[in-house]
């Protein structure tokens, strides 16, 4: 990738991220939009006293980077361009966290533009930091899983857009990313199933019983899965309420501790997985689309309304 006088541009980079062996040096994701090993940055010998020698080299050893440009009429201007421009990669990183969450060390934003011939880097900060549900299966990035990031970041983008619609689904998305930051397994657990009553939409007063039969619509429907469930959500209320998640569980400490974590990680690819769905199905982003018509989801019978969701998640063969 080039970026030409006159561009501005944006970058995320990620150093130790879990790349998959066939990643190549670099994909255009589309005509603007790049995924790369490496910065596309001259480091510039000025940049040290600006940047620090450790992030220097953090930057150096970044082995991936999502990159965009946009021509400008005032690329001097740090203001808005470069805002959407670092936004719209933040969507291809949402893409890639709906799939699962990728082992890295550190992350970074850097925007700027080319200004006769000179690519200046005006703006820099650190990246949130997101973790896999611990006991999770490695979750590699290949060329599969960031083109699918990019175009679940094309509807992230839609639907972040009109903020008429689309309500629920916007508040499970940031339950979810909020869950992927938290580092305690009962935190995470109250987030997932947060990110799952966004589309569940359970009635106050009924919330439990609610959760463990609407849940069956994403997940295959046996009792095993319905006990689960109402496991699930009753540690989710234990964190509600500042108990410790452990008092749901039996056993003893490392028993209790062991259940959770897998409750953990079973709630995590479910939400992750129904949320995915609802973005990659246009009939189910238009039923997510207001209250009214998710209710009318709800109100169908159990066979039709797995019909229109189509295969389930067997949460028993996550462990």
């Amino acid at each position: 990738m080039e970026i030409e006088i006159g561009e501005k541009f944006s970058c995320l980079t990620f150093t130790g991220f879990s790349l998959a062996d066939e990643f190549p040096d670099e994909i255009r994701l589309d005509e603007r939009v790049w995924a790369r090993r490496a910065i596309p940055l001259a480091m510039e010998p000025y940049w040290k006293d600006w940047l620090g020698s450790i992030r220097i080299n953090q930057l150096k050893q970044s082995n991936l980077a999502l990159c965009t440009t946009a021509p400008s009429q005032n690329p001097q201007v740090l203001d808005n361009e470069n805002q959407d421009l670092t936004q719209s990669l933040y969507y291809i990183t949402f893409g890639l966290l709906l799939q699962g969450v990728p082992d890295y060390d550190d992350g970074y934003t850097l925007t700027g533009a080319n200004v006769e011939g000179e690519v200046q880097v005006r703006q820099h900060g650190e990246l949130n930091e997101y973790l896999p549900s611990y006991g999770m299966p490695p979750f590699e990035v290949g060329v599969a899983e960031i083109n699918r990031a990019f175009s679940l970041a094309n509807k992230l983008h839609r639907i972040y857009q009109l903020v008429a619609d689309w309500s629920r689904l916007r508040r499970g998305l940031r339950a979810l990313f909020k869950g992927s930051e938290e580092r305690e397994w009962g935190d995470r657990l109250h987030q997932f199933v947060r990110a799952l009553e966004a589309l569940i939409k359970p009635v106050v007063g009924a919330s439990r019983n609610q959760f463990a039969h609407r849940a069956q619509t994403f997940a295959s429907a046996t009792s095993e899965t319905r006990n689960t469930l109402l496991q699930i959500y009753d540690i989710r209320s234990k964190v509600e309420h500042m108990h410790s998640p452990l008092d749901v569980l039996d056993g003893t400490h490392e028993e209790r501790n062991t259940l959770g974590v897998r409750r953990t990680r079973q709630v995590d690819v479910l939400s992750r997985s129904a949320l995915t769905r609802v973005l990659e199905s246009q009939d189910l982003l238009t039923i997510w689309k207001s209250d009214a018509s998710i209710d009318d989801f709800w109100q169908m019978p159990d066979h039709e309304r797995v019909q229109v969701w189509g295969d389930r998640l067997d949460l028993a063969n996550i462990w």
